[in-house]
């Protein structure tokens, strides 16, 4: 049953209040882009498409006209907005809105907004993160319900995209067959994870196939540790480390943190017996000084998330941390657009790699299966309403209109994600090219561009925008050999249970892997898992996933 909304903030205020105690404690005028002598498409023009639509049930979702709308607006944002940002006054004048972006460290992103949530502060509108956020927000009463047919009326486009990008994408925020939230998704989610190896290394062991096989693949691991691929007569070097165990458990069909279907019902991965394979594999690779010790923190080590530290500095010789952009070379002289994060850094220490990186598929286990993460179909990013806005259908259908506005067309979608041309960006090439100082995503942030008015990406629009990083993917296979989680729906029981069941797994496969425990002590942890809340978790896995076929 759903908390009562003053039930809820009347707990939350006073243990806010208690742990406070214990504590201590000028618009720019230009064109966005230069749209050959049309006029730009405008909220103002929607409203007037709008005022057939608006009868009936849809007359109250019409904007009071002349009003000028107080919104507060939550975003992922890389750096702090500017007050007075310039991309944010821009959408003021030409929506007739006053936003209020709300500037939260996304580190601290649920701890902020919990407090906020806890002194009342709802904003206009939410940024949901994850599946299971969605649902926690339902039930604490914070969210108000988007009427379907509303949103196919007021933001056509927007709808249109998630009906034919991603079919049945809308059912992903819907809970109890109510729409509370609508689905980010991106082109980015046809395409998995790297798989990324220093073709140097390779080289130096004498290893002139790109492994493709798990046998192929220990063979490699074991040389990039025994026999000093990078030729500095130094025993310094691992064959892998986080991300490279990845590559081992998809040789074996799951994911350990993944659902998975199997047999017709969803599974979860890291109970399936051919996990303690794959954990065997890897505790022996341990014990024989194959993985990187320093596996458990992970191949990033500070700053920017995407980066393998692990990598780019020579530890291992094999990764898939990142997205596939975050490896995409400069592909020839014309080449203009912004290159991945972990090519940048390796041209800062040793260039000389960059040309030789291989670019392979994941590795094909004993019963021909092979894997490596890949985005869902629709990111756990949602944008929902205010539960407040129930009381205003008018500045529900405003902000709708402002959402069908930022992708009504090509020119808006690139004004919201990269600003002004001729000032922010220019055309290259046919390519969108962004000038200095933003070519660094955080100053584009901070004028309240990308990703501040960023809501869904349309693969049209994204195959305009990134056309090289898009063949880049597709060049190298990137849309084959990845494994997706399955499960797309909060389940009830997930906070009562999911914190316990992350803790289980994560202590029973590092201490299998560093001899810590047996392998049969895998036994014991699926024992575990089950009564521990997975069997419950399970039933309702497949009760969402049975019903998608009625």
């Amino acid at each position: 049953m759903r908390k009562s909304y003053k039930r809820w903030f009347g707990m939350t205020l006073t243990i806010c209040l208690l742990v406070t105690t214990l504590a201590g404690c000028k618009t720019d005028n230009k064109k966005p882009v230069d749209n050959g002598g049309k006029v730009d498409t405008s909220i103002t023009d929607q409203k007037e498409d709008n005022k057939g639509k608006q009868e009936g049930p849809f007359a109250k979702y019409q904007p009071i006209e002349g009003k000028t709308y107080d919104i507060s607006w939550t975003v992922g944002q890389l750096a702090p907005i500017d007050e007075n940002a310039e991309m944010t006054q821009y959408w003021n004048e030409k929506w007739n809105v006053k936003l209020d972006i709300w500037n939260i460290d996304n580190a601290q992103w649920h701890e902020i907004i919990n407090l906020r949530f806890a002194t009342g502060e709802i904003p206009d509108k939410v940024r949901v993160l994850g599946f299971p956020t969605l649902k926690k927000y339902y039930d604490q009463d914070l969210l108000a319900e988007i009427p379907e047919d509303v949103l196919q009326h007021m933001a056509p486009t927007v709808y249109k995209y998630h009906t034919t990008d991603v079919p049945g994408a809308l059912n992903y925020g819907k809970i109890d067959g109510k729409l509370y939230g609508i689905p980010h998704y991106s082109i980015s989610a046809n395409y998995r994870r790297p798989v990324v190896w220093r073709g140097d290394w390779l080289e130096n062991v004498g290893i002139t196939k790109t492994p493709e096989t798990l046998d192929e693949f220990e063979e490699a691991m074991y040389k990039f540790t025994k026999e000093d691929p990078d030729k500095n007569g130094k025993n310094d070097t691992y064959g892998l480390s986080t991300t490279g165990l990845n590559a081992v458990y998809g040789a074996y069909g799951f994911l350990p943190a993944n659902w998975a279907v199997r047999d017709g019902k969803l599974v979860y991965g890291a109970v399936q017996p051919e996990m303690k394979q794959a954990l065997e594999k890897l505790s022996k690779w341990y014990k024989d000084g194959i993985i990187d010790p320093e596996f458990i923190t992970g191949e990033n080590k500070g700053g920017y998330s995407h980066i393998s530290h692990s990598f780019v500095t020579g530890q291992v010789g094999y990764t898939s941390h990142g997205f596939y952009y975050h490896w995409r070379p400069q592909m020839g002289e014309d080449d203009k657009d912004v290159i991945g994060h972990n090519i940048q850094e390796l041209l800062k220490t040793t260039p000389e790699v960059v040309d030789s990186l291989i670019f392979g598929l994941p590795p094909v286990g004993p019963e021909g299966k092979s894997g490596v993460p890949q985005e869902t179909i629709v990111s756990g990013i949602f944008d929902g309403l205010g539960k407040h806005l129930e009381e205003e259908p008018d500045k529900i259908g405003k902000i709708l209109l402002m959402f069908e506005d930022l992708v009504a067309t090509f020119d808006n979608f690139l004004t919201a994600r990269q600003g002004f041309e001729g000032k922010h960006w220019e055309w290259q090439n046919n390519m969108p090219v962004r000038l200095e100082p933003y070519t660094d995503g955080k100053e584009l942030s901070k004028i309240g561009a990308m990703p501040v008015m960023t809501l869904i990406s349309p693969y049209e629009y994204e195959s305009k925008l990134l056309p090289l990083r898009i063949k880049f993917a597709n060049d190298n296979k990137f849309d084959v050999g990845g494994i997706r989680e399955e499960l797309l729906s909060p389940l009830e029981s997930q906070g009562k249970y999911q914190t316990e069941l992350d803790k289980i797994r994560e202590e029973t496969y590092v201490s299998i892997i560093i001899g810590d425990k047996p392998i049969d002590y895998f036994d014991t942890f699926v024992d575990q898992w089950y009564k521990s809340g997975g069997e419950q978790l399970e039933k309702e896995a497949n009760e969402w996933y049975q019903s998608l076929s009625k």
